[in-house]
């Protein structure tokens, strides 16, 4: 710290007020004096001290006394500045809703609001972001999420006041919700790991189209008209918009479609748009009439928008036109087109129309199921004229063919008659699985290296859904704690955040060790949770009920029980509230894994974050149930 001068002869002072006469004053001498001090600050940034002395000279002495000379010290001290990290937007970045095959760009602002220095060094992306995130800075460097943590070129530097820009994109390469934690490394000392939450297609709308891709009329007498319907269900937890109903491709005019025949519920629908409530339904009614007989049919789309991910819709159409009787298949469902998970439905042919003096055969096929449904066949044979459809599953009663993954299932059935003609085209026939529980979660899970997932060998998850009375137990110590000479009621604390967690947990945590607890009010038994389905040889669905949920935050999570072998494998969890799904969420997992997916508000009909975790939950990896050492389970 240099100063002007290191001696410098000063004026002398005397008083400003009365008890000096400043006629007596020279030029010398003033009242006040001021000393500027410049300092320089260092190139390393480093703090510096220094020591200011004024000698006060008293000249007024006893005879022959040297003068007296009394020091004032004033310490100087330059300290490094602090520099305070500032993020806009402060805690969450969300994209909304973002179309399949779309972008969508977000700003953040990154801010130095205080006196030092801001060094940023590095920003990281959780491990779920690469490929759907990507960042682009204000001066054109960019990364694309390739690696979790990006290094980078340059250090960011932002002198105090300054700012610098990032724009987020999100591409939207699949129709499920995604998120991800951007983390910017930096030298501020009280948060020095700044953290954005990321997340798009969370909340979205949700359509059931029944039947889809196509409705077919099967053979249909020339010039006569013949109606069927198209049902288009909410089955989100968001409102959902249906606009520009239309008919295109029918250059033959085969179709009709009369706006005002629409129904919403009950009721004429009005113009569009439409708007569904939560499990609304709007029916379409169109008439088929065939203009002349021709052996291939007549064909058509009819088409709709909506505001979900993928907002253009096509319904084929197909009728055929025919001037004579010929063999007609028809199909009923003794269940009808609803029904919920772990439901046995029979599919009856019986009604179809043969041409006089004629026997027929018979065909079913699946035209399309949910993603998991596995191993799904009909019985007795696909050639029976009334058969169930399914998968076997082992219950009290002993094995049923039951539909155990929510979604729709739609069947063709074609016939033939006795003289091997066939008939007259195929007819569809959609069913509805959908819960009827206020909670309804579902697991399913992909691993790769299992390449027949309808034989009993396989990876094994578990799903796990707790009551928050689970981690009111104390902490697990090792050694274990004894109580009247046996081990005290404990919990783990796997993620090492200091609180208890809620697996494995009995009564508090519904899963296969524990599949129908009994919680909250012991006269209600429609608060108890039900673990419908354990599967152990890979794929699943694992399925978990709640008729009535009390007012609490249940915790879903999932556990790699063990691999057998096979490797790694991608879990999804399903969450549903009285019926409408209102969150998917996909992780890949390795072997000991326990994925803390989310926490379930039933009460406010959402999905929350458990602490410390991002949109997509948080994985604690080799997690281990200690309690159930000895069955020979890798995780255990």
């Amino acid at each position: 710290m240099p100063a002007v001068c290191h001696r410098c002869r000063q004026p002398t002072l005397i008083p400003n007020d009365a008890s000096f006469d400043e006629t007596c004053a020279s030029a010398k001498h003033a009242t006040k004096q001021t000393i500027r001090i410049l300092y320089h600050k260092p190139p390393d940034n480093g703090s510096r001290t220094a020591t200011l002395t004024i000698n006060h000279i008293d000249t007024v002495t006893q005879a022959g006394s040297a003068p007296k000379i009394t020091p004032f010290v004033v310490k100087l001290v330059a300290k490094v500045g602090n520099p305070t990290i500032k993020l806009d937007p402060a805690t969450d970045v969300n994209f909304g809703t973002v179309p399949l095959n779309q972008d969508a760009t977000r700003t953040v602002t990154i801010s130095n609001l205080g006196d030092g220095d801001l060094t940023i060094s590095a920003i990281t992306l959780a491990k779920v972001a690469p490929k759907f995130f990507s960042l682009t800075t204000d001066t054109g460097e960019k990364f694309d999420g390739s690696a979790s943590a990006i290094a980078l070129p340059t250090p960011w530097t932002l002198t105090p006041g300054g700012a610098k820009t990032l724009t987020v994109i999100f591409h939207g390469l699949d129709s499920v919700g995604h998120g991800a934690n951007l983390t910017f490394s930096s030298n501020d000392a009280h948060n020095a790991e700044a953290t954005l939450t990321m997340e798009a297609n969370q909340k979205v709308a949700c359509i059931t189209i029944l039947p889809n891709p196509l409705l077919n009329w099967g053979g249909v007498l020339v010039g006569q008209a013949s109606v069927k319907t198209v049902k288009l269900t909410n089955c989100g937890s968001e409102l959902l918009t249906l606009n520009n109903f239309a008919l295109a491709n029918d250059p033959d005019a085969a179709f009709l479609l009369d706006p005002t025949t629409i129904l919403l519920g009950q009721a004429p629908a009005g113009p569009a748009p439409l708007t569904l409530q939560i499990n609304q339904s709007v029916t379409v009614p169109i008439t088929c009439t065939p203009p002349a007989a021709q052996t291939a049919p007549f064909t058509a789309n009819l088409t709709f928008t909506d505001n979900t991910l993928t907002p253009q819709k096509s319904v084929a159409l197909q009728c055929t036109g025919v001037t004579t009787s010929c063999a007609t298949p028809l199909i009923s469902c003794v269940e009808g087109e609803e029904v919920p998970p772990q439901s046995v439905i029979h599919l009856d042919a019986t009604g179809s129309l043969a041409p006089p003096g004629k026997t027929l055969t018979y065909k079913w096929t699946v035209k399309s199921q949910p993603p998991g449904a596995v191993g799904y066949t009909f019985s007795p044979s696909d050639t029976a004229s009334k058969v169930s459809f399914g998968t076997s599953t082992n219950t009290a009663n002993g094995p049923q063919i039951q539909l155990n993954v929510v979604g729709a299932y739609t069947f063709e059935l074609t016939v033939k008659d006795s003289d091997g003609k066939d008939g007259c085209g195929p007819n569809d026939f959609t069913v509805l699985v959908k819960p009827d529980a206020g909670v309804h979660v579902e697991l399913l899970w992909d691993t790769p290296q299992d390449t027949d997932k309808t034989d009993d060998s396989g990876s094994d998850l578990d799903l796990h859904f707790a009551h928050p009375d689970a981690e009111k137990a104390n902490i697990c110590t090792n050694p274990l704690t004894l109580c009247a000479g046996k081990p005290c009621a404990c919990q783990m604390d796997g993620d090492g955040d200091g609180v208890p967690d809620p697996w494995f947990n009995n009564p508090f945590d519904c899963y296969w060790f524990n599949p129908q607890p009994f919680w909250g009010d012991p006269q209600l038994p429609d608060d108890d949770p039900f673990l419908a389905l354990d599967d152990t040889n890979g794929w699943g669905p694992e399925n978990l009920n709640m008729a009535a949920p009390e007012n609490v935050q249940y915790r879903i999570g999932v556990h790699y029980w063990d691999a057998h072998d096979y490797g790694d494998s991608t879990a999804t969890i399903n969450v549903y509230i009285d019926g409408a799904l209102i969150g998917t969420f996909v992780q890949l997992m390795h072997e000991c894994d326990l994925w803390w997916v989310k926490r379930l508000d039933y009460a406010n009909k959402a999905l929350t974050d458990f602490p410390n975790a991002g949109a997509n939950g948080k994985v604690t990896p080799a997690y281990k149930a200690e309690q159930f050492a000895g069955l020979s389970a890798k995780c255990q």
